[in-house]
C-alpha cells in the first residue's frame, strides 16, 4: 500500500520460484517473465516493473540440490515486458540439474502523477528446456 503525495514512489515484492530439472539431459533451461500493464478499472499505469537480480539457493531438502548449479548468463536487472516476455535467469547446458530457488526482488515504479485506486497485474514465468 502507497500513499499518494505528488511525489514517485517504489515498491518491492519478491517473486520466489523453484525450478527442478530432473530429466538428466544436462541441456540446461531458461526463465522468461512477462507482465500485464498495472492497471485498475478505470487507469493503466505506464508500464516501469524492473526485477532485481535472482539469487539461488537449494529448497530445504539438500538432496535434491546437486554439485550442478545453474550458471546464469542473463541480464542481472531488466525491466518486465508487457508483450514479449524477457529472459531473466538460466542455466548453462552441463548445469541446473536438480531442484533450485529463486527469489527475485520485483521494483514497481508508481509515478507522480497516479491516481489512486487498486491496481494490479498477472506476473506469467515461463520454463523452457535448453539455452
Amino acid at each position: 500500500s502507497i500513499t499518494l503525495d505528488g511525489t514517485d514512489h517504489t515498491a518491492t515484492y519478491n517473486l520466489p520460484v523453484t525450478v527442478g530439472d530432473f530429466t538428466g539431459t544436462g541441456t540446461g533451461w531458461n526463465l522468461s517473465i512477462v507482465s500485464t500493464p498495472f492497471s485498475d478499472s478505470h487507469t493503466t499505469l505506464a508500464q516501469s516493473i524492473a526485477s532485481g537480480v535472482a539469487t539461488q539457493s537449494c529448497p530445504p531438502t539438500p538432496a535434491t540440490c546437486t554439485a550442478s548449479a545453474p550458471t546464469n548468463s542473463a541480464p542481472s536487472s531488466l525491466t518486465i515486458p508487457t508483450t514479449t516476455a524477457s529472459e531473466f535467469f538460466n542455466a548453462a547446458n552441463g548445469t541446473g540439474m536438480g531442484a533450485f530457488s529463486l527469489n527475485p526482488t520485483v521494483t514497481v515504479s508508481i509515478p507522480s502523477n497516479a491516481t489512486a485506486g487498486s491496481y494490479s497485474t498477472t506476473v506469467t514465468v515461463t520454463l523452457s528446456s535448453g539455452v
